[in-house]
C-alpha cells in the first residue's frame, strides 16, 4: 500500500502551519494560559482560518467548507504541534 501523506493537505495552506506555529509560540509566552490547552486553542484557530480562506476562495458549497476545513485544520494543526515537538525533543537531547 502506497500512501502519499502530502496530498493530503492542500498545498494552497502550507502558509497555515508556519501562521498556526507563530500562534502557538505566541500564546506560550501568555503566563496565564496553561500550556495543555495551546493545542485545542492551535486546532480551533486553523479550522477557524481555513474555513475564512475557503470561503474567500468561494470555490465551494458551505457543507464542503465545513467539512474540508475540519480536515485540513486538524492536519495543519496537528503537523504544527508534531513540528514543534521535533523541535523541542531536538534541543533538549543530552
Amino acid at each position: 500500500m502506497d500512501i502519499n501523506w502530502v496530498e493530503f493537505l492542500d498545498a494552497k495552506l502550507l502558509f497555515l502551519v508556519a501562521f498556526v506555529y507563530v500562534v502557538g509560540m505566541f500564546l506560550k509566552t501568555m503566563p496565564k494560559l496553561d500550556n495543555a490547552f495551546i493545542p485545542f486553542i492551535l486546532w480551533v484557530l486553523a479550522i477557524v482560518v481555513t474555513a475564512t480562506f475557503y470561503l474567500i476562495e468561494g470555490e465551494m458549497s458551505t457543507t464542503n467548507i465545513l467539512f474540508n476545513a475540519l480536515i485540513q485544520g486538524t492536519f495543519i494543526a496537528g503537523i504544527t504541534v508534531f513540528a514543534n515537538q521535533l523541535i523541542k525533543q531536538a534541543t533538549t537531547i543530552k
